[in-house]
């Protein structure tokens, strides 16, 4: 790999003069050495000068303390936080105190996710355990309101519920106490949900009743937080619930709790009066009587074995959670004193607590399997501590040399390096933050996070840290995902579970949100010294900057403002004080004088509590600052309680004991003559000195008298743009973009553009269409508007009036319209009235023939609307009620007809005669019992066809019954539920891809077929989704430039690497504080 690849971060600001030259690092794992340095001085293959650590000492451990004068500057309060590869108490600006737990070791951050039961069980038994639990979750989901509905519900639970209930599943047998131990721990961690008992040394899980119970009174994931507190038992530790206003829930808790944990905890409720919130606070009971300790408790406690790891292409938290897997401690339980290179063969020494020597050897065999080699085992008496050593030593292999310019010979090259060497040897290097300090190969720079952060900006920061890089492996897959859908629970069972930082932040995001509030408790859930690297990352990379501006600006002399460091004790400190580092400014005076040198200086690291230089440096510094909209930054992000005081690190460094040897590799000439046994015994061999030459068309190599086009120029067209390779060399032309121009949304793809979605403005039906970057509105709807005066139609931005009002008159009345719709007004009439005939003609109305009463001869005669009519005539009439007798216009009924309600039926009156009418009767007809009472029918009983809980109630003539009773059949193709006699398929057969694998439903459960698994198997790595497998990465060895290129499970390591070129092994020391890849920089002064 390249370093231009690995340094992005890194400025190009050199402290020599030398030409340098061309070369790769990392062909191999095995070109990278790394040797842990103690603080002895010896390194740690060697044997050691004591066994037993010493307590750690500042000074002793501060490579600045030694009699060579090197500018190591570090403050006490700064020791407890040395956390990362190539970081010791110089560069850390972390908080003066720790937060709780913490105890300035990251071991203890990578026990909360570490318990990964595919390593502990393996794959099959992890995937028969994770069907278990989804068929337990699946069957006992259903929603419940308290304890009292959750003991009900257990009473009348179906037969599939106490099925399970009963159900119990074996994980195998564990002869190894420890093996068991560490198994129950595992399963608990990750299924809180499950007991697990043991038989013997089976191992076997079952649902946990209590858990059951407590997820009906708070939120599962209250519960399941709660159950692995209680599983830890921290002393003096406590829980808090979430805040619940309802006092008698919060009795149901508390009498729950007490009744179950009641000999574990002890709980309270606390208000807060601000917030007018009350919340359940659960804290571990203090045991009474101490238990007994016995000789062996005492043993174990005291126990330590100290030994030295080998390990290759591995991360050191990596190979610690497997050994901690394998040993049945925690992976907290492992101290080191600092974090190695990943690709690279590294030594380093190790101290495990409660593991005895002997146990420890027993085991070795088994971990030598993983790639994880010990040596050295021993006894020691306490832990090691972070940052406890001197530094590192490198054996680093440089290959495929070349001169920057021309073609050079061996003898050339020779010259270059020694040059090179001899300078870096001499003046040091400057002492920039290397690349893995930023996150090499990410999207997303750890900077970028930390910024974010220093700005309070959590969801932004958050989105970052999530930002996924190219490709499709599960990481990445979960990454994206989470960014497209927001939900967190998803994303969380895609990631894998080696990534304990992504898998503790999707935990909380789940819990809490996405939101502001959400984010900031997600940043929370990582521990302090997680959290604090972000914002580091961020002052490093503005230190880098800041070191190869003070070097551009004032040149390679301590100037008048600078930094320097001097010993307390110099200038007349008394005895008995502290002899630490002491910051000072230069004055015009020493400038001139030059009593510092160039490596005396420091430039100070972003904080609260460092001076910056009195000089354009320090003002730089501002000017940095703000833009990035820093200016009033205090350093302080109280929301994730991080506090940045700031420290000073040295401006330059220098390699110690460094070595060098340059190695011709073997020409493909005389391995050709070899084989045809053509060779001189003399070893006389023409030899064809090998270049590298830019020539139309490639990159031409020759080797051995042979020549070979490399890197061809070509122009591809890639996600991202079109890619220009010329000379070796790749460059993105025409990248890929989507702007929005006057006229539409120019694409621009492999140097191509076209116009997507051109601005158009479109009738259509609804109103006018108008299209602009891609997306539409409309402009204009067309509608029907009522307004004075008519009906306003618009189409198309256009606007018409139909129908305008009018008042027109009609044959037949006044005609009025409005808003398209006519009304006939006063129509015309001739209408009888009190008084006379009214004619209306338009609107108007004039009385004709007005009414009169008038007395003749035989009776009353009426005028009314011009007709006459008699009155009142004398009559005997006989009428229904009687004989009616008129006589003057007054009527008298005699004998009046009756119908009176007897027993019996209806007595009817009639001219003096009685007659029994409707006489009582219960009749059945159809629709129900007809009862007939005085002459009234009523319907008893009505037939009626009635659904109710259990089927179809049939009722006829009184009598009810039982029709089509509700039934759930399980029948082909799902489950047929049949109610009031109409049946419906429900839960219908299913097979659903889902996120995490094939899921399967049949009869209204499902079951989770084929998981998704990405599984290392003899030939690459198999993909399994929705139930097809594939084969990503086959197995391959293919031969490349560099070597033998050998990819297993998707991961290329390079066999055998080429000798045709010449090579350059360095050796050299490093104080923990530096970085190699920086150092080389700087001897070959160009990025390899």
């Amino acid at each position: 790999m390249t370093m231009k690849e690995e340094a992005p971060s890194v400025p190009e600001c050199y402290i020599s003069e030398h030409e340098g030259f061309y070369g790769t690092i990392k062909n191999s794992t095995r070109d990278f050495v790394v040797t842990e340095i103690d603080i002895h001085g010896q390194m740690v293959t060697k044997p050691s000068v004591s066994d037993v650590p010493q307590s750690s000492n500042i000074t002793e451990a501060c490579p600045g303390a030694k009699s060579e004068g090197k500018t190591n500057i570090i403050s006490p309060k700064h020791q407890h936080n040395l956390k990362e590869e190539n970081c010791p108490p110089v560069v850390k600006d972390v908080d003066s105190e720790p937060g709780p737990g913490q105890n300035g070791d990251i071991t203890s951050t990578a026990s909360q996710d570490c318990f990964d039961l595919r390593m502990i069980l393996g794959q099959a038994v992890c995937e028969e355990l994770e069907q278990f639990t989804a068929l337990l979750r699946e069957v006992s989901s259903s929603p419940n309101d308290g304890v009292e509905k959750n003991l009900a519900n257990q009473e009348s639970s179906n037969g599939s519920e106490k099925k399970m209930a009963n159900q119990e599943l074996s994980l195998g047998s564990f002869p190894d106490k420890h093996q068991r131990a560490n198994v129950h721990r595992a399963v608990r961690h990750n299924f809180p949900f499950l007991l697990t008992v043991t038989n013997q040394s089976e191992i076997r899980v079952k649902e946990d009743p209590a858990f059951k119970l407590l997820s009906g009174l708070v939120s599962e994931e209250e519960a399941e937080d709660f159950i692995r507190f209680i599983d830890t038992k921290m002393p003096n530790s406590v829980y808090t619930f979430r805040c619940d206003d309802s006092k008698e829930h919060r009795t149901a808790v508390h009498h729950f709790l007490s009744s179950r944990f009641g000999k574990l905890v002890e709980t309270k409720s606390f208000s807060d009066q601000q917030q007018k919130t009350t919340a359940i606070t659960v804290r571990l009971r203090e045991k009474g009587k101490p238990r007994k300790r016995t000789a062996d408790d005492s043993k174990d406690e005291e126990v330590y074995t100290a030994f030295t790891l080998r390990k290759e292409n591995q991360e050191t938290l990596e190979a610690i959670s497997y050994m901690a897997a394998v040993l049945g401690v925690l992976p907290s339980d492992f101290t080191y004193a600092g974090i190695k290179d990943k690709r690279a063969v590294t030594y380093q020494s190790m101290v495990v607590k409660k593991i005895s020597p002997q146990r420890l050897r027993e085991k070795t065999s088994e971990f030598e399997k993983r790639g994880v080699v010990l040596s050295s085992v021993r006894s020691v008496s306490e832990p090691l501590h972070l940052g406890r050593l001197q530094g590192n030593h490198f054996d680093l292999v440089v290959r495929d040399l070349r001169p920057h310019q021309g073609h050079g010979t061996l003898m050339e090259l020779d010259s270059l390096v020694q040059e090179a060497v001899e300078n870096v040897q001499v003046k040091g290097f400057v002492n920039y933050y290397g690349p893995q300090r930023f996150g090499t190969g990410q999207s997303v720079q750890s900077d970028r996070v930390g910024l974010a952060l220093l700005k309070e900006e959590m969801v932004a920061a958050v989105r970052l840290f999530f930002t996924p890089e190219e490709g499709d492996d599960s990481q990445n897959v979960a990454k994206r995902h989470f960014l497209q859908t927001d939900n967190a629970k998803e994303a969380l069972s895609l990631m894998p579970m080696s990534k304990a930082r992504e898998r503790m932040m999707l935990r909380a995001l789940h819990r809490y949100g996405t939101g502001p509030e959400g984010c900031t408790r997600a940043w929370l859930s990582l521990p302090h010294g997680m959290r604090v690297f972000y914002p580091h990352a961020y002052c490093s990379r503005v230190w880098n900057e800041a070191a190869a501006h003070r070097l551009t600006t004032l040149g390679h002399r301590a100037r008048q403002g600078d930094l320097v460091w001097k010993q307390g004790g110099e200038e007349g400190i008394e005895a008995g004080e502290t002899s630490l580092p002491q910051i000072h400014v230069v004055t015009t005076a020493e400038e001139e004088e030059e009593v510092y040198s160039l490596g005396q200086v420091v430039l100070p690291m972003l904080g609260n509590s460092v001076k910056y230089p009195e000089n354009p440096v320090g003002g730089w510094y501002q000017e940095r600052l703000a833009r990035d909209g820093l200016q009033s930054c205090r350093f302080r992000v109280t929301p994730l309680k991080l506090n940045l005081p700031g420290c000073y690190r040295p401006l330059l460094a220098i390699p110690h004991n460094l070595s060098y040897r340059l190695q011709q590799g073997q020409r493909a000439g005389e391995r050709q003559q070899e084989s045809n046994g053509k060779s001189q015994a003399s070893g006389a061999v023409p030899q064809h000195p090998g270049t590298d030459t830019p020539r139309p068309g490639g990159l031409e190599r020759q080797r051995g008298g042979e020549s070979a086009v490399l890197y061809p120029d070509t122009d591809t067209t890639r996600p991202g743009g079109l890619e220009r390779q010329r000379g070796g060399e790749s460059t993105m032309l025409y990248p890929d973009t989507d702007t929005t121009r006057p006229g539409g949304l120019e694409r621009q793809r492999g140097g191509e553009s076209t116009m997507l979605y051109p601005d158009t403005d479109t009738t259509r039906p609804g109103g006018l269409e108008r299209q602009r970057g891609g997306e539409s509105t409309m402009l204009y709807p067309d509608t029907d508007t009522t307004r004075p005066g008519g009906l306003e139609r618009q189409r198309g931005g256009e606007s018409t009036m139909l129908h305008p009002d009018t008042d027109t008159t009609r044959p037949g009345g006044l005609e009025r319209q409005r808003g398209g719709e006519s009304t006939m007004l006063h129509p015309d009439t001739d209408t009888t009235r009190p008084g006379g005939l009214e004619r209306q003609r338009g609107g108007e109305s004039t009385m004709l023939y007005p009414d009169t009463d008038t007395t003749r001869p035989g009776g009353l005669e009426r005028q009314r609307g011009g007709e006459s009519t008699m009155l009142y005539p004398d009559t005997d009439t006989t009428r229904p009620g009687g004989l009616e007798r008129q006589r003057g216009g007054e009527s008298t009924m005699l004998y009046p007809d009756t119908d009176t309600t007897r027993p019996g039926g209806l007595e009817r009156q009639r001219g003096g005669e009685s007659t029994m009418l409707y006489p009582d009767t219960d009749t059945t007809r159809p629709g129900g019992l007809e009862r007939q009472r005085g002459g009234e029918s009523m319907m008893l009983y009505p037939d009626t066809d009635t659904t109710r809980p259990g089927g179809l109630e049939r009722q006829r003539g009184g009598e009810s019954t039982m029709l089509y009773p509700d039934t759930d059949t399980t029948r082909p193709g799902g489950l047929e539920r049949q109610r009031g006699g109409e049946s419906t398929m429900l839960y219908p057969d299913t097979d659903t891809t889902r996120p995490g694998g094939l899921e399967r439903q049949r009869g209204g459960e499902s079951t989770m077929l084929y998981p998704d698994t990405d599984t290392t198997r003899p030939g690459g790595l198999e993909r399994q989704r929705g139930g097809e497998s594939t084969m990503l990465y086959p197995d391959t060895d293919t031969t490349r430039p560099g070597g033998l290129e050998r990819q297993r499970g998707g991961e290329s390591t390079v066999l055998y690497p080429d000798t045709d070129t010449t090579s350059l092994t360095l050796n050299f020391d490093l104080d923990s504080s530096c970085y190699a890849t920086v150092c080389l920089r700087e001897v070959m002064k160009c990025d390899p």
